[in-house]
């Protein structure tokens, strides 16, 4: 299974089994699973299934299928657990909830339905064989070895050649992005089954060589526009995305990667996406994986909390806010968190702009936003100006951008005729908008900032919401709500005053009602004090359910 902090992808497959298999099983094991297709029959008909079990019911939610089975065991001799929903090609793992350890018989799933898993208690012979009862699939479906213990992933040539001089490499593994035409001889040695080769340089020699030894090869495709490609290895940064850009020529951003990505995805009306052949869409989702990963990599060598800044693309450059946020970032910089935004305008800019001056005098806000005027973000000279402002402290403004002013931009292609802001050091720009918003939201461990903005800021604020409301015994991740007579209007006032007349909204009641019933008002902060909102942040998470906040424990349960 590819993971990621975004979702994941699999591909479907018919539905086989695996009866009972202890961890330590590493040969695949395949059958048809004729009950399991006779009890979905069943649950879709709402008849009792084959076996003495008890009834399956049928639960449709959209198009997704969920099966609840209900054991009638013997008092002692079996445990059983209802799982709502497996994720396509993953089995998740399970616990009996007295016993620890388990194991049962699982299905991959059939087609897109959802299978559950019906557990029963390990015999004490075989549950010492076991190191912690955890029943999973691996990066391929196939009998894995629990969480934290997944295929190793090797990504670039490096490191391939790191695994193979270390002595005694052993697979599954999945290698990604590697030229591995020089290492037939050692790879003639390694045991792949089950391993994956993705987007990897190869002789048909070697082809048919790793795939006799059992390993599965996902080549690269001519479907994206060069120079993007299906599997990217690292995150892109500026110098990339707008190789070929020149501040004093313009439209000169047509000829860039970032552009050619645009075009590839979307019409020139700006609204509706392109209609993409089979071969294109696959090309755009491995893409977006790949990155994903990438942006997991990231994380884990950063290492220090994120705290998100998101608000309104058309707030300008000299508006009071701008400013506001660039401060609010450059202090968090300071202080060693990580600033993420979604990488375009407005106070996304000013986001990364303020993490981007972190290494600079105090009064470096001042000389930035003097050189930095207002201008319509589709226009050059919106570029040609952050360009001037970061080459003013940065040598030139293709250079790399120093440790110390590190800030992630999570761009989408949907919204291509928004630029990418030049001020971030590394970019994750995906295709699809839905795995960018609900990445934001979950890499956010250090908490949110919310700048006035409309829609798509406000679908942020209840996906963050959403998150704290059904977090179970964790703590809640800081919001923090700039502007706060902005986000406080009164719900009939609308009726009165035309939105266009008084564009703030009416949502922090609803906002503090959600969080009053579920007991994390104190993760909320409406304020538009610099060092009010800073300390705030930096706070332990409140007692007494001390703990990982949400976005922590969603990384650690996907990154074991």
């Amino acid at each position: 299974m590819l993971t990621s902090p975004f979702g994941a992808f699999a591909p479907s497959r018919r539905a086989h089994v695996v009866e009972g298999a202890p961890l330590s099983v590493t040969e695949r094991v395949e059958e048809e699973l004729t009950e399991a297709e006779a009890a979905l029959q069943a649950a879709r008909s709402g008849a009792r299934g084959p076996t003495n079990r008890g009834a399956c019911a049928r639960h449709d939610r959209e198009d997704e299928l969920f099966i609840k089975a209900r054991d009638t065991p013997a008092p002692g001799k079996q445990l059983s657990r209802v799982v709502p929903m497996v994720p396509l090609g993953r089995v998740a793992d399970f616990a009996a909830p007295a016993a620890g350890l388990v194991r049962g018989r699982w299905a991959l799933p059939y087609r897109a339905e959802r299978i559950a898993v019906r557990v029963q208690q390990l015999p004490p012979a075989t549950r010492s064989a076991c190191s912690n009862g955890l029943l999973k699939t691996d990066a391929l479906g196939y009998p894995g070895n629990g969480r934290g213990k997944m295929a190793k992933e090797l990504v670039g040539t490096g490191a391939v050649a790191k695994w193979l001089s270390a002595g005694d490499p052993k697979g599954p593994v999945i290698i990604q992005g590697a030229d591995l035409t020089g290492f037939a001889s050692e790879l003639s040695k390694v045991d792949l089954a089950r391993s994956t080769l993705f987007g990897c340089a190869i002789t048909e020699e070697l082809r048919q060589q790793v795939s006799r030894q059992g390993a599965q090869l996902l080549p690269d495709t001519e479907a994206l526009p060069r120079p993007l490609r299906c599997f990217p290895t690292q995150l892109y940064d500026v110098a990339w995305l707008y190789d070929g850009f020149d501040p004093a020529r313009e439209d000169s951003w047509k000829g860039t990667p970032d552009h050619k990505g645009w075009t590839f995805f979307m019409s020139n009306d700006e609204v509706t996406p392109n209609q993409l052949d089979l071969a294109q869409s696959a090309a755009a989702r491995l893409h977006d994986t790949a990155m994903e990963r990438a942006t997991a990599r990231f994380l884990a060598d950063h290492g220090a909390p994120a705290v998100a800044i998101m608000g309104g693309h058309d707030v300008r450059r000299d508006a009071p806010t701008y400013r506001q946020v660039v401060q609010i970032a450059r202090d968090l910089r300071r202080k060693g968190y990580l600033i993420v935004t979604g990488g375009g305008p407005g106070l996304m800019e000013a986001g990364n702009l303020g993490a981007f001056l972190a290494t600079e005098s105090d009064g470096a806000i001042d000389e930035a936003l003097a050189n930095l005027p207002e201008r319509n973000f589709k226009s050059h000279d919106w570029l040609a100006t952050a360009a001037a402002v970061r080459a003013r402290f940065n040598r030139n403004w293709s250079s790399p951008i120093g440790k110390g002013q590190t800030s992630l931009a999570i761009p989408t292609w949907l919204y291509g005729h928004e630029p990418p802001n030049l001020f971030s050091s590394h970019v994750a720009k995906l295709f699809h908008n839905s795995l960018r918003e609900d990445g934001l939201v979950t890499i956010a461990s250090g908490g949110i900032i919310f700048g006035p903005g409309n829609a798509g800021t406000v679908q942020e604020i209840f996906q963050d919401l959403t998150q704290n409301y059904y977090r179970g015994s964790l703590s809640a991740t800081p919001m923090v709500f700039l502007s706060p007579a902005y986000w406080n209007r009164p719900c009939d006032d609308v009726l009165t005053f035309p939105p266009r007349k008084n564009p703030n909204k009416p949502l922090l009641p609803l906002v503090r009602q959600l969080a009053a019933e579920k007991d994390f008002l104190s993760a909320i902060l409406a304020s538009d004090d610099v060092a009010e909102i800073i300390k705030f942040l930096d706070r332990a998470p409140p007692k007494p359910k001390p703990g990982l906040r949400l976005a922590d424990a969603r990384l650690k349960s996907r990154f074991g």
